[in-house]
């Protein structure tokens, strides 16, 4: 192998690793938060899952964090909605009612504000959002948390997209150097590129799933991408 190829493997395996650790980072602190609300203590009202929840992965205790929940009116009537969520705290569960009108076949999404007030657990913030039957839809529940920083001068948001551009500029740009210093013509480094690719792939859809709640499937990829991790490193080892 060449000097400039040497170059551009430690790059591409630098930018790469980087983009794998804030990935797996954000999946992870993700799925664990959603896990930690589920078995938080909050009444469990049915098994149907209420799929609309959206929680903001981080915070900062400085700002204030908005969940939401859409619902959907499927009949050609109009119906009243009522959704109620329960937040975290140190003390009693808040709770906050939100009463809507639908017209046939609308959607309407419903906000509420969260603030380091609601923190439990000294940095997470939790909540179960309850949605009332209407028309053919049944009773839905879903729970999500919150991680909450001590971060001055930046919102969660803005901490947030700052770690995901990270994450996948790191993956993307990693990959591209590993088949610009065309190297994957060996066997060996064909291995390596299969490899990395899968990583990739595996990781992307652990943020995919953790992001939207869906903790059970980000913690088994997360397993699964930890595991691939362990199994490449010990190959490169014994190829030495």
């Amino acid at each position: 192998m060449t000097r400039h190829k040497k170059i551009l493997c430690s790059l591409a395996i630098f930018f790469f690793s980087l983009g794998m650790v804030f990935s797996m980072a954000l999946a992870g602190i993700a799925s664990w938060e959603d896990l930690e609300a589920t078995f938080y203590g909050f009444q469990h009202f049915t098994n149907d899952r209420l799929t609309t929840l959206r929680c903001p992965v981080l915070m900062t205790t400085n700002g204030t964090g908005i969940i939401s929940a859409s619902v959907s009116n499927p009949s050609n009537v109009t119906v009243e909605s009522k959704l109620r969520i329960f937040v975290s705290g140190p003390g009693p569960f808040r709770t906050e009612d939100a009463q809507i009108t639908l017209g046939a076949g609308k959607t309407q999404q419903v906000q509420w504000t969260v603030t380091a007030k609601d923190v439990d657990y000294r940095f997470l913030i939790m909540a179960e959002v309850l949605a009332f039957p209407y028309s053919s839809m049944s009773t839905r529940e879903a729970t999500c948390g919150i991680l909450v920083l001590k971060v001055p001068g930046l919102t969660g948001s803005q901490l947030f997209d700052s770690a995901l551009a990270v994450a996948l500029s790191g993956l993307m740009i990693g990959l591209g150097l590993w088949f610009a210093s065309g190297s994957q013509s060996k066997k060996r480094i064909l291995d390596s590129t299969n490899a990395l690719t899968l990583l990739a792939i595996l990781t992307l859809l652990d943020m995919f799933f953790s992001f939207r709640g869906i903790w059970i499937f980000g913690i088994l990829l997360f397993l699964a991408t930890f595991l691939l991790i362990i199994v490449v490193f010990a190959n490169a080892a014994q190829s030495r």
